[in-house]
């Protein structure tokens, strides 16, 4: 699952969520998370009242509501706040695939180098990184179904294709980008359907904003 919110005129929140396993079980988790993460409850966690953003109190704060000492309930995720004063990116990752940021001259970097998932340890550390986002540059998330998806023979689509991929068609539309990343892993498979779920996101600032 994935939300947004535009926590002030300047501040856009976002998130994204891939919770563990299949089935009615993960369904009722990612029902319960979906209720608990409103605009106001991201406002709450995120932003303090002397407006400084730390993302990853909310990282923390879910780890606590939903780590259980006898349970195997846990999920991956990736929120942030794009302060568009400052051209920041505050965010943190916790377990989930890291995001593709492609920059505006063209040339691409992963952003983040992983994290703890949520829910699985307690206590588990949760950080909150900053990264430039300047106007004409974009962030795409996706989830892990991306990369594993698998041709046929067993070969997986993987990150370096993916990161491929956005390079070639981020400056083109981004709007568009997500659809494009749809197709090639149905080409990927071969027309077959994915054995995951997938979610992809495309964060992008136009070069006016």
């Amino acid at each position: 699952m994935f939300g947004y919110f535009q926590l002030s005129p300047d501040k856009l929140g976002f998130y994204v969520v891939d919770v563990a396993g299949h089935g009615v079980h993960a369904a009722l988790l990612s029902v319960a998370i979906g209720h608990l993460v409103t605009s106001q409850y991201f406002a709450s966690q995120v932003v303090s009242a002397s407006d400084a953003v730390d993302p990853a109190a909310m990282a923390r704060d879910l780890n606590e509501r939903f780590y259980r000492d006898d349970g195997t309930d846990y999920f991956t995720m990736f929120c942030g706040v794009l302060d568009r004063t400052s051209e920041r990116l505050f965010f943190c990752q916790a377990g989930y695939p890291s995001p593709i940021l492609a920059r505006e001259d063209g040339t691409t970097e992963i952003v983040g180098d992983g994290g703890f998932p949520v829910g699985l340890l307690n206590p588990a550390e949760f950080e909150t990184e900053v990264v430039a986002l300047s106007a004409g540059d974009a962030l795409i998330l996706c989830s892990d179904g991306a990369i594993e998806a698998e041709t046929p023979d067993g070969i997986a689509f993987g990150e370096d294709r993916l990161r491929g991929l956005v390079a070639s068609h981020s400056h083109k539309d981004v709007e568009s980008l997500p659809n494009a990343i749809m197709s090639a892993l149905s080409q990927w498979r071969g027309g077959q359907p994915l054995e995951d779920d997938l979610t992809v996101l495309a964060l992008a600032r136009s070069p006016a904003a």
